[in-house]
């Protein structure tokens, strides 16, 4: 049995702590500053501050705690991932910010204990379609990776409601995007690239945003010569969303821009999760396209109904911390997702929402 430890109760982490506590394979404790909710009795709640490192410490040691899995905003999992290092647990996180990716693999490098950063959706389980796509291909031309978390009903001009997280959102339409470009690794402004897309018969719009690819880029310059990420939205919204940063200048002031959102947007459990990751190249001399496109829509668990954002990107943080506990002693460091394998993530318990 592994005993793990979930550290925020949010709309993502309360998820995975009742998926996980659905299997007898697992013990879990949940550790938040606040909860929202009832949890089932085999789920040890218990109280404490997400800043102070002491608590964090004590849970672990008294909890004889196997694995971290770090549901919190990502400017705080830098801090989780140190205090597992010092009290040699796993470390596991949905972070798709890039400078907090580079630190944990700092901090993993020599190290036994394992690193799984980037563990939700993009970054996370596109990686592992994308690597599982490249290998249809003798020379891959071009990786396109189209992922969308999108009210179903909307009324508001942006035609958008807040899915996930406020921070992760921002960081999204604000940073840099890598890309490769004839080859190359570039960055990309946010918000770029505007193009227009029609899947399983309804328009969509996609646009550049940072974060969704993780190391996908800097492992596959040698194996694709183009490869992006953009978001999709529904028509209208990136003309919108550059106003508000670009035009009223709110790039530079995150917190009335994220002030805004919160007030402007609803939060919705009738949501779709849009994933489309398509490549095409050459195989046999022949010019070929294999894709992956799934919509995952809310599903009712234990009882209660969770949005299609928080159903994939728990099942995918899940399915990860599964496979790669099975495999604990032939592992350390930080792990990849482009190393975990397609057919494997598939066929694991967790995947239900991904097939």
């Amino acid at each position: 049995m592994f005993n793990i430890l979930v550290v925020g109760s949010g709309k993502i982490g309360s998820l995975v702590a009742i998926l996980l506590s659905e299997h007898q394979d697992f013990k879990v404790t949940i550790a938040s500053n606040l909860f929202h909710q009832h949890f089932p009795e085999n789920i040890l709640t218990i109280s404490m501050d997400v800043h102070n490192e002491k608590d964090l410490k004590n849970i672990i040691q008294k909890q004889e705690i196997h694995a971290v899995i770090s549901c919190l905003p990502f400017y705080l999992n830098q801090q989780v991932a140190k205090i597992c290092d010092q009290q040699h647990c796993h470390y596991f996180d949905l972070t798709e910010d890039i400078e907090v990716t580079e630190f944990i693999k700092e901090l993993a490098t020599g190290k036994e204990s394992i690193f799984v950063p980037q563990c939700g959706l993009a970054p996370g389980f596109v990686n592992i379609a994308s690597e599982f796509l490249i290998q249809f291909f003798d020379d891959c031309h071009e990786l396109r990776l189209r992922v969308g978390g999108l009210p179903q009903y909307t009324q508001n001009a942006l035609k958008y409601a807040l899915t996930w997280s406020l921070d992760g959102l921002i960081n999204q339409y604000i940073n840099p995007c890598p890309v490769i470009k004839n080859g190359h690794l570039q960055f990309e402004p946010a918000l770029e690239n505007l193009e227009s897309i029609n899947l399983d018969g309804a328009e969509y719009e996609a646009f550049n945003t940072s974060g969704g690819v993780g190391h996908l880029t800097s492992r596959s310059k040698n194996k694709v010569k183009e490869l992006n990420y953009k978001t999709i939205r529904y028509p209208g919204h990136c003309e919108k969303i550059k106003f508000l940063l670009n035009d009223l200048k709110l790039k530079d002031d995150r917190i009335t821009f994220a002030r805004l959102l919160q007030k402007a947007l609803p939060e919705v459990d009738n949501d779709v999760v849009i994933i489309f990751v398509a490549a095409n190249g050459y195989k046999n001399e022949h010019w070929i396209e294999h894709h992956y496109f799934k919509k995952i829509l809310p599903q009712t668990i234990a009882g209660k109904k969770w949005s299609a954002m928080q159903v994939a990107t728990a099942s995918s943080v899940c399915v990860v911390v599964d496979l790669i506990l099975q495999q604990q002693k032939k592992l350390h460091g930080m792990i990849l997702h482009e190393k975990i394998h397609f057919g494997d993530f598939m066929a694991n318990r967790f995947s239900l929402c991904y097939r």
